[in-house]
């Protein structure tokens, strides 16, 4: 498995590809017609993108796919907005601030609302008989002090934390995938290609650190190995 820039994740080596359909049927998995960020350690942002997926993914075929469309939920701290997406919101507090054409609105929706607005703006924008959005995005590079990437402590309980995982060049094999699975933690693949353990006592964290580094993990921000 590749991660891939924009929270997206490419699976290769598929040696039986009549298997796959049905695996990924079962999985609880949805998949955007758009590139989709989502603030990564912002729950009500997180939250917003997997409903938004639910909304568009379904009966999504290759002709309705706009590679080149941003769409981004940004949690309040600014990472997501400074992608400019075209689509999109910003969480306030007690809501989400619809971001059209790249800049807030100041309309205040529900997250139910949300989902409902972004689907009517990539259906007319699927329609339109002239669009960029085939054109694959292209992400901004963060300073790499913005990454969520380490020991990341949580600002409501001290006793919890996230991890924040980079790998070499995104690459994320079978065994280790399947190692993943069995953790029974909460992950999300970032933006930057990376992955983000959440809400974890600070035991666990330090337990999932000493399986994973030697595996390949990389939980330091300075390490020259982390690609973006």
């Amino acid at each position: 498995m590749h991660l891939l820039p924009g929270s997206a994740a490419q699976v290769q080596g598929i040696f039986n590809p009549t298997v796959l359909p049905k695996f990924l049927r079962d999985q609880p998995i949805s998949s955007a017609p758009t590139p989709l960020l989502a603030s990564p350690l912002s729950s009500p942002a997180r939250d917003a993108a997997r409903a938004l997926a639910q909304h568009t993914s379904a009966e999504t075929d290759s002709r309705a796919l706009l590679p080149g469309l941003l769409v981004g939920i940004d949690g309040g701290a600014g990472d997501v907005v400074a992608q400019r997406p075209a689509l999109g919101a910003i969480w306030r507090g007690q809501g989400y601030e619809v971001i059209e054409d790249a800049a807030p609105t100041g309309n205040v929706v529900a997250i139910d609302e949300l989902a409902a607005l972004i689907e009517a703006a990539i259906a007319r924008e699927a329609s339109a008989p002239e669009t960029d959005s085939a054109k694959a995005v292209e992400l901004i590079a963060p300073e790499a002090e913005h990454l969520p990437i380490g020991w990341l402590p949580d600002k409501e309980d001290p006793a919890r934390v996230s991890l924040g995982a980079g790998l070499a060049d995104g690459l994320l094999s079978a065994e280790i995938a399947a190692l993943l699975g069995r953790l029974e933690v909460d992950i999300s693949i970032t933006p930057w290609r990376g992955l983000l353990f959440h809400d974890l006592p600070e035991g666990d964290a330090e337990v999932i650190v000493k399986v994973l580094a030697p595996r390949g993990f990389i939980f330091d921000i300075n390490s020259p190995e982390l690609s973006f």
